[in-house]
């Protein structure tokens, strides 16, 4: 058995420039009997963001950074992504960015990108397409991932997906 916890607290406040700030911080507790020994039982992040919200973009563009910090771990791990969401179509919408991730404690960093395209097929399917390389928490690891997922709601509180997935690290 898994349990865990969350704290934390942020606040956001809509800029004279339609673009809206973003900050917080949280901490993390996992209780298991059965987690390896190298992943951490206790993190903490902080993060910032800026995402515009003017109504006649039609593709806004943000950006965000996260710090973590993981029990056992010496240094923070670092990351900044730019990039702009939108639609494409009335059915069709776009979310794609770029950034970068370092470490203190190493000489670990990588280039970082995510491209997602979403389809909305009708009102109760949908689809989506991902090719993104990220990091992976709370160990860190780089992973390159290509995958798809159909989701059909079915109700208020009855919905299926599919995933299909391959990731590589």
């Amino acid at each position: 058995y898994t349990f865990g916890n969350v704290v934390g607290a942020n606040t956001s406040h809509l800029l004279p420039t339609s673009t809206r700030f973003t900050a917080g911080a949280a901490h993390h507790d996992v209780w298991s009997s059965g987690l390896p020994n190298d992943v951490p039982r206790s993190s903490e992040m902080v993060y910032a963001g800026l995402d515009n919200e003017h109504e006649n973009m039609r593709f806004k563009p943000f950006f965000h950074y996260t710090g973590t910090h993981a029990e056992g771990q010496d240094g923070w791990n670092h990351t900044v992504r730019g990039g702009f969401r939108g639609p494409i179509s009335d059915y069709l919408s776009l979310l794609t960015d770029a950034g970068y991730f370092w470490t203190d404690a190493s000489e670990k960093s990588s280039l970082l990108w995510n491209l997602r395209l979403d389809h909305d097929i009708n009102s109760t399917t949908s689809q989506s397409l991902r090719f993104a390389r990220t990091t992976t928490c709370p160990l860190q690891s780089i992973q390159t991932t290509v995958g798809y997922m159909l989701r059909k709601t079915f109700g208020p509180d009855l919905r299926a997906e599919a995933v299909a997935e391959r990731s590589q690290y």
